[in-house]
């Protein structure tokens, strides 16, 4: 028996690495529904402050394949309050690199922190690999 009956998370999921598949594995672990957020070229650039290296559509694409989501959407934390609405979920993952920040999602529905792998991010990787033409 599952804890919650639908999840939903919310990320740019720009290099899909082993922190958001540890992540989307121990959300679905504890939910039924798993219901995955992907970011926005156009909010990654506000908040992040650099375009993707994926397109959304790859980027969906990539979430998808990992099996753990159930539905896989475009869906910036600009419209959480339409896609909580529309989902209903029970509870929110959040990667426990958010832990002690002001999460956009407070005060709107349970948040359960799920740990990622330390030291694995997109930036680690955007900085340390060596692009050759």
């Amino acid at each position: 028996m599952k804890k919650y009956k639908v999840g939903i998370t919310f990320g740019a999921f720009d290099l899909c690495h082993m922190g958001h598949i540890n992540l989307l594995r121990q959300a679905k672990e504890r939910c039924e529904w798993l219901v995955v957020c992907a970011s926005s070229d156009e909010y990654i650039i506000h908040v992040k402050g650099h375009e993707p290296l994926l397109t959304l559509d790859d980027r969906i694409y990539l979430i998808g394949l990992t099996g753990y989501a159930d539905i896989v959407r475009k869906g910036d934390l600009w419209k959480k309050e339409q896609l909580l609405y529309k989902y209903k979920p029970n509870v929110a993952f959040i990667g426990d690199d958010w832990k002690n920040t002001n999460y956009a999602l407070e005060g709107l529905c349970e948040m359960e922190y799920l740990k990622r792998f330390e030291g694995i991010s997109a930036t680690w990787y955007r900085d340390n690999i060596i692009w050759q033409e």
